[in-house]
C-alpha cells in the first residue's frame, strides 16, 4: 500500500537540480526529501514492509540468472 492508498498524499518529491550540483561541494543534495510530520515513518513503515517481503523471496531472486 502506498502514501497516497492510505490518504498521506505524497510525502516525497523529487528536487530539481541535482543536475547543477558540483563535485567540490561539501554536501550533495537528496534525490527526494521526505516532507511532512508523519512522512518519516510511514517511508520506513514501507520501506520495513518492502524489506521483509525480499527477504522471503531472495532464495527466488537469487536463483535466476540474467
Amino acid at each position: 500500500m502506498t502514501a497516497a492508498q492510505i490518504g498521506l498524499g505524497a510525502p516525497c518529491v523529487e528536487l530539481p537540480g541535482r543536475e547543477h550540483h558540483h563535485a567540490g561541494e561539501a554536501e550533495e543534495p537528496p534525490l527526494r526529501l521526505l516532507l511532512g510530520k508523519d512522512a518519516v515513518a510511514v517511508v520506513k513503515d514501507m520501506a520495513d514492509r518492502l524489506a521483509t517481503q525480499d527477504a522471503q523471496w531472495r532464495h527466488v531472486s537469487e536463483s535466476v540468472s540474467v
